[in-house]
């Protein structure tokens, strides 16, 4: 089951225990996601468990002809009902723009209603593998970007294989969001995945920061080494200073330690920032070396 049918299929029971909630959870359901054909009201879904809820919601609100569950094409499922007072809330929605989408009854009204519109219309990746939530608003493109606006949701826009969507990216909206509906376990999961994505984060940047630093140790050390015997097959190593000529020893009897492990072992003792700097002046020292032996080969050819 994905996470965004766990949260549908829980918003489904858990409609609310007044009257008035289940039908606004109803009219969230059917502004997001319903049109009318014939005199009925349907809403086409892929997932046969959510057409026989919202069948068994039709069920609660009709008084005449049972609601009924269609094939539509090869995977569509469509639960329909004539029940008139569906159908003319819709009509009147559709018929006024300025007619709001619900009026509520109570101070827990709203949060039926937009609960019943994620239901219709919403989809929400598992945020341990993403943040990514969307609302499909082609049955009421419209009405649904006001409301949703009217929650202080700043949505982004796209259209994805013939659907009209708007979306959010961002984990910090997303969280808003659910918490906003009382979607505990939702809300949670999102704070968990935020934490665990940032300690994870936090911990590949330590790592890289680390590898990259061996990785620049081991290129100096190569260059420090090439540099030294070089000097040593050149006859300079006598020529230099006894401080350079030392490290240059301790270095290559030393081939393997770190410039930290070098200081160590260095006598007389050396702090690492002198050391390096002595390693550096080695480099140098080839370096020039190997420019003038170069320029003297030119000059001879």
């Amino acid at each position: 089951m994905s996470f965004s049918q766990s949260i549908k299929l829980r918003f489904l029971a858990s409609r609310g225990r007044s009257r008035c909630c289940r039908r606004a959870f109803l009219f969230g359901l059917l502004a997001s996601a319903a049109t009318q054909s014939g005199g009925r009201v349907g809403i086409t879904t892929t997932d046969p468990s959510l057409a026989e809820a919202y069948r068994a919601l039709f069920s609660e609100e009709t008084r005449g002809e049972p609601p009924r569950i269609l094939q539509v094409g090869s995977l569509a499922l469509r639960a329909e009902t004539d029940e008139p007072s569906l159908f003319d809330y819709l009509s009147s929605i559709d018929a006024d723009p300025d007619l709001r989408l619900f009026t509520p009854r109570c101070k827990d009204c709203m949060t039926a209603f937009a609960r019943g519109v994620f239901v219709g219309a919403g989809r929400v990746s598992d945020p341990a593998s993403s943040y990514h939530l969307e609302f499909c608003i082609d049955a009421r493109p419209h009405r649904l970007r006001a409301y949703f606006a009217s929650l202080g949701l700043s949505l982004s826009e796209t259209e994805r294989r013939g659907e009209r969507l708007l979306y959010a990216k961002s984990s910090s909206m997303i969280e808003d969001y659910f918490g906003m509906l009382g979607e505990n376990e939702a809300f949670f999961s999102m704070a968990n995945a935020i934490i665990e994505r940032e300690i994870r984060n936090g911990a590949n940047r330590v790592a890289n920061c680390e590898a990259n630093n061996i990785r620049k140790a081991v290129n100096a050390a190569g260059a420090q080494l090439e540099a030294i015997e070089y000097l040593v097959s050149a006859g300079l190593v006598e020529s230099l200073s006894p401080e350079l000529a030392e490290t240059a020893r301790l270095r290559l009897r030393h081939r393997d330690l770190s410039l930290t492990q070098l200081a160590a072992v260095s006598v007389p003792a050396i702090s690492k920032p002198g050391l390096s700097h002595r390693l550096r002046r080695l480099v140098q020292i080839a370096d020039e070396h190997r420019k003038k032996e170069s320029g003297g080969r030119e000059e001879n050819g």
